[in-house]
């Protein structure tokens, strides 16, 4: 019996060997062919070998599909190796990686996103569609409807006033403190690759599928795909531009009244809107483009026990038992964590501005009065009155932990 892929046998000798029928052999341009990555194929296709890390990472993938110890055997003929490999798995074995680490997170809370994610998929209570990051934040509830608005702010200088007067009247701040509202929208953003970190993690073990999707809007107000091809267009002549008037990647995204800045945005705007065109040659007037995410649950019951054996063994048990009380634990143990963090990210920002200026330099109201405070004066007597951690404490708990609620 002979394994054929695309009219070529990728082993040669079984039953005449005495193999047992459960085996099989590939040869290595096979092998490669069905389960290599992109880089190995490519390196392959050049050299007809691999290099010893890509070969053992071939393996690693094998020893994912079949079921038994991956062993090199050489071939029937010329002087090439095959690979002896067992039953196939009917689903894709999890990765091991060999990390003496695995299991263990440098920020603690991150595991309960896991949890929180699958159980969201496992019970088709997400959208369908490609969207951004932090639209999957709210999707998962890992924010609210609140914070999650607040997120998209940067640009709309109105609605983050309506935000702002809404802090005011829960007196969380009074209005000359509201740049702290940028810092502690800072402090939040590290959510988004939070979540991608999961994501990626889930993917990599086959719990789910994840993937980039490419999406404009077009000046008529209608959303389209894009083709990678022209996001790279796109991405070139940005880079260009910016290399052409000497605007760095910080001045482009923050010192938005800079002339240079002002200059290659103008150009930049003008380009999406005239010179691009899709992949079959038909222009397409852009207003501004983003990428968006995908994501699918692949995974079944049995594979999801296994990851979690693996990522959060102690609450295995748990969701063996209860698997809706498990998911409501950990939302309350993300919650509560999310609060520890951004209080700690807050504590470490005021001890550094305190340690740089200490009390000596304060008077009257205890508001500073050096020249480099004259602007936003309220914002940084925060800082030398111990308020500033108080503050951020205060919007979390307003934004962060009502996400319960959601």
């Amino acid at each position: 019996m002979y394994l054929k892929i695309n009219n070529k046998i990728p082993y040669t000798y079984g039953k005449r060997r005495n193999f047992k029928m459960t085996e099989q052999i590939l040869t290595k341009a096979i092998a490669v062919e069905m389960y290599g990555t992109d880089k190995q194929k490519s390196y392959f296709k050049k050299y007809k070998k691999l290099q010893k890390t890509m070969e053992e990472a071939l393996l690693k993938t094998l020893e994912q599909e079949f079921n038994s110890e991956i062993e090199k055997v050489p071939a029937p003929t010329g002087r090439g190796i095959c690979y002896k490999v067992g039953k196939k798995y009917d689903e894709v074995k999890e990765r091991e990686d060999g990390r003496a680490t695995n299991g263990v997170w440098s920020i603690d809370y991150t595991k309960n996103m896991d949890v929180i994610v699958v159980s969201a998929l496992e019970q088709d209570l997400v959208s369908y569609d490609a969207q951004t990051m932090r639209k999957w934040l709210l999707d998962f509830k890992l924010v609210n409807r609140e914070l999650f608005d607040l997120m998209g702010t940067k640009f709309n200088k109105e609605a983050e006033l309506q935000h702002v007067k809404e802090l005011i009247n829960k007196n969380i701040l009074e209005y000359e403190e509201k740049r702290i509202i940028k810092d502690y929208l800072d402090f939040t953003k590290e959510l988004q690759g939070q979540l991608e970190s999961t994501l990626k993690r889930m993917k990599k073990a086959n719990i789910i599928r994840f993937w980039e999707v490419q999406k404009a809007k077009l000046t008529n107000g209608e959303v389209i795909n894009i083709h990678e091809s022209v996001v790279k267009k796109i991405d070139n002549q940005k880079r260009k531009l910016m290399n052409e008037y000497n605007v760095e990647a910080f001045e482009y995204e923050y010192l938005t009244n800079k002339e240079e800045v002002k200059t290659v945005k103008r150009l930049f705007s003008e380009f999406l809107k005239n010179d691009i065109t899709d992949e079959k040659g038909n222009h397409i007037a852009i207003d501004f483009y983003w990428t968006a995410h995908a994501i699918t649950l692949k995974a079944t019951k049995k594979r999801i026990l296994t990851y979690l054996k693996k990522y959060n063994v102690e609450g295995l048990e748990a969701y063996k038992t209860n698997q809706i009380k498990f998911v409501k634990d950990n939302q309350i143990d993300f919650t509560a964590g999310r609060l520890d963090r951004v209080v700690k990210l807050a504590q470490d920002k005021e001890d550094k501005f305190r340690l740089k200026h200490p009390h000596d330099k304060m008077m009257g109201k205890r508001k500073p009065i050096e020249d480099e405070f004259k602007f936003d004066t309220d914002y940084y007597a925060l800082f030398f009155n111990n308020l500033y951690v108080k503050r951020i404490e205060e919007l979390e708990k307003y934004y962060g932990q009502k996400f319960l609620e959601a």
